[in-house]
């Protein structure tokens, strides 16, 4: 994995095979943010499992062939926890794009990720009674 910072804004290329989830995890850890925004993200990911909420419950599928990362944006919040919120669409070698939320994840040959740091903002996550997702909820 390599990063740069410039400004907010921090660049990740991560390399063939490096797991995504956890690569973010270390960025938050090198560069000390409370949080951040996903921005932008392309490349192509391998091994991936994207779901979609019926209401109830992630209804998931995973994927162990290559797709092209067409678009990837979500948020990280460290407040009552680590919670790396990603969506993704993705396209298959017949060109169909899938998508959704996006809960594991290898990158393939490489992936491109623009994070905005979140540095003032507490971003925290806490359960909806209604919904039983971990929502957020934005404080100083």
């Amino acid at each position: 994995m390599e990063s740069a910072r410039e400004g907010c804004h921090i660049i990740l290329k991560l390399g063939d095979g490096e797991d995504v989830f956890n690569s973010l995890e270390i960025i938050l850890e090198q560069y000390r943010l409370k949080g951040a925004l996903v921005l932008s993200g392309i490349g192509m990911l391998r091994d991936f499992e994207i779901g979609y909420f019926d209401g109830k419950k992630y209804q998931n599928e995973a994927h162990e062939e290559p797709h092209e990362l067409v678009s990837l944006h979500g948020s990280i919040s460290t407040e009552g926890g680590l919670v790396i919120h990603l969506h993704a669409a993705l396209a298959g070698k017949d060109h169909s794009l899938i998508g959704g939320h996006l809960h594991k994840a290898t990158a393939c040959i490489v992936n491109e990720i623009v994070l905005s740091a979140v540095e003032e903002t507490r971003m925290e996550r806490a359960p909806d009674p209604s919904t039983g997702l971990k929502l957020l909820h934005l404080g100083d």
